[in-house]
């Protein structure tokens, strides 16, 4: 038995949100289902690893949310490629740029898109 901590797993309490329209049904991603777990973006090999990692059991117990989590995090650092965004930039002024490099107003770098995988590639940033 599947115990989530601070998760409801009861049927027949989640059937009656699935009734009385709290959510739109068995793959709605708040509920705790495999349709809705993949709705919300997990993938078959992350709840796989997640399932074969607890194993079987017949004592009662209380599995933390944080070892999904960090299956998928693992999971998705193996698979994923890194990119980076500036949401909400802001002006910085470097006094000593000048002193560091012969052309002032830019400098590019290169960066892997992850950071374990070479074979991934990279990408240049410029600042």
């Amino acid at each position: 038995r599947l115990n989530l901590q601070y998760t409801v797993l009861s049927k027949r309490r989640l059937l009656k949100l699935v009734n009385n329209h709290y959510v739109r049904g068995w793959n709605d991603p708040r509920m705790p289902t495999i349709s809705g777990m993949r709705r919300r973006g997990y993938t078959k090999e992350i709840l796989n690893t997640f399932c074969n990692d607890l194993g079987a059991t017949r004592a009662m117990n209380v599995i933390e949310m944080e070892k999904l989590y960090n299956d998928a995090r693992n999971y998705l650092s193996d698979t994923s490629r890194r990119c980076m965004a500036v949401l909400e930039p802001i002006e910085v002024t470097i006094s000593n740029w000048a002193e560091h490099d012969s052309k002032p107003e830019t400098l590019t770098f290169s960066v892997q898109n992850s950071p374990t995988d070479a074979s991934m590639g990279e990408h240049s940033v410029t600042l």
